[in-house]
């Protein structure tokens, strides 16, 4: 993930990132949506930052194989198994 510093983005765009607090801002190219700026809750750089993570990703499309080669279980039966003790 890039990062970038708020101090050099010029005042015109630290004015409309800072505007993203109170609600989100949506940049269009040509009149096409390109990006939504909003503000961050408390939990989203570390859910982004987790997202972006290459094992994490490659586990996800361990489980979407396993999904699709019908080796999982679904919850239904995963709380009888263990309802039964």
């Amino acid at each position: 993930m890039k990062k970038v510093a708020l101090e050099r983005l010029s005042k015109a765009v630290r004015a409309e990132v800072m505007s993203a607090a109170g609600e989100p801002v949506l940049i269009t190219a040509h009149g096409e949506p390109v990006l939504v700026i909003r503000n961050l809750l408390e939990d989203d750089l570390a859910d982004e930052l987790i997202a972006q993570n290459p094992e994490f990703q490659a586990s996800i499309e361990r489980a979407l194989e396993h999904r699709a080669a019908g080796k999982t279980k679904s919850l239904a039966e995963i709380r009888e198994k263990y309802a039964q003790g």
